[in-house]
């Protein structure tokens, strides 16, 4: 069933960073050469080089410093999944192995019960021979089960062997059926529909082996209707099922504390339902494939939220992000991340630009606003570059295509789109 339970982010950018921008604000780089047993920074101009040490100012060390720190998390974020797969792969050797030794019993067991049948009929053959000799007239008379088994007609292979009643010397009713005649069209016109409850051991890949007790096909023997399966690594699914499968609507309550209601199909979330999980985050919407997809709000633990479009598990078309500590970023998402739209800062002021990552200070071309809107700056590559007049606003507007917002001065007046 679906690997969204382990992580609560979902490709959630983490909330907006502040940082002080200066109209005048200018950044200087200075490095030494580099020696051949010295590395390089990537990126670092080459010209120009003193002979003393590296010097940076406070604005370059700190983007190094948070590249650094967003490797880092990266590369704990994949180790921690690689961890969890390797996990997953022990429990399913485990799983197999297990499923092998019980296997080999049941080889065991039926070959000792082969054996034991074996002797039994070679008793049986040598009893039938013995009473044949002593009383040869009458054994000729009888005619032998085998031969009557494979006389009996089609109807009857459906009902019991009991004697009929015809022959017991009672007769029937013209047009009223027997109980007998009646099983036996019964189980003849409904094949594969009739359904008992019973437990049974089953199996899913993502969860390994589980106890199940409701509703079995009657031919299939796989789980038909409404049942409940615990896994025995401590999950549970409860619901509706389909050839053996998740089908229809059902609660998932997984192993690690999550907990998931809602559609379901062919075994995995799909449809509309809400993912509850255990750091106390909400995901509210459509799914695909054991993915939101669609239309669809997701509220982290910490309080900050995203509602709009979903595909595949990442944001993508228009949403609206709204972090805990103040603020809205709205705009159009592409695969996770911002493309273009509009940031307004806890503290009032406003953003327009082009995007491409999950943090909205990384705007690579745009427009700010102050809070009371008389100061107006273009925007490049998350520095204020210089300040600019309405017009120039507009005409950057227009490039990237995004309105102004709705609260901004245009001509002395209000700007009216959204």
């Amino acid at each position: 069933m679906s690997d969204l339970s382990s992580n609560t982010n979902m490709d959630a950018p983490p909330p907006p960073i502040k940082r002080s921008r200066g109209s005048s604000e200018e950044t200087t780089l200075t490095t030494t050469p580099v020696s051949s047993g010295q590395s390089s920074i990537v990126g670092a101009p080459q010209a120009n080089l003193p002979s003393s040490q590296p010097v940076y100012s406070p604005t370059v060390a700190a983007a190094i410093i948070e590249a650094a720190r967003r490797y880092e998390y990266e590369a704990i974020r994949r180790n921690n999944e690689a961890r969890a797969r390797l996990e997953i792969a022990k429990e399913d050797v485990d799983s197999a192995v297990n499923a092998a030794k019980r296997a080999q019993d049941r080889l065991r067991d039926a070959e000792q019960t082969a054996a034991a049948a074996a002797q039994s009929c070679k008793a049986a053959r040598e009893y039938v021979a013995q009473w044949e000799e002593k009383f040869p007239e009458i054994a000729a008379r009888i005619t032998p089960v085998a031969a009557a088994a494979e006389n009996d007609d089609h109807s009857n292979k459906h009902v019991s062997f009991a004697p009929l009643h015809s022959s017991l010397g009672h007769s029937h009713e013209e047009g009223v059926p027997s109980s007998a005649a009646s099983a036996g069209s019964l189980s003849a016109s409904t094949p594969g529909t009739q359904r008992k409850i019973r437990r049974k051991r089953i199996r899913v890949a993502e969860h390994g082996w589980g106890t199940y007790e409701g509703m079995l096909d009657s031919l299939t023997g796989e789980p038909q209707g409404r049942g409940t399966v615990t896994w025995e690594n401590g999950g549970k699914y409860s619901g509706d099922w389909v050839d053996g499968k998740a089908h229809g609507h059902g609660v998932m309550d997984y192993s690690n504390g999550d907990k998931y209601e809602g559609d379901w199909k062919e075994g995995s979330r799909y449809g509309h339902g809400t993912h509850h999980f255990k750091d106390g985050g909400v995901y509210c919407g459509q799914w695909r494939n054991a993915a939101p997809h669609g239309q669809g709000k997701m509220t982290l633990g910490n309080g900050s939220h995203y509602v709009g479009a979903w595909k595949d598990g990442k944001w993508h078309g228009h949403g609206i992000v709204r972090p805990v500590n103040g603020g809205e970023w709205e705009g159009v998402f592409a695969c996770g991340k911002c493309t273009t739209g509009t940031l307004r800062r806890p503290n009032g002021e406003i953003e327009i630009g082009r995007y491409d990552s999950v943090n909205p200070d990384d705007v690579k071309e745009g427009v700010w606003w102050s809070v009371d809107r008389t100061s107006i700056w273009s925007v490049v590559n998350g520095d204020k570059v210089e300040e600019i007049d309405v017009q120039e606003a507009m005409e950057i507007a227009n490039r990237l295509g995004i309105d102004l917002p709705k609260d901004v001065v245009v001509d002395g007046n209000a700007s009216t789109e959204v």
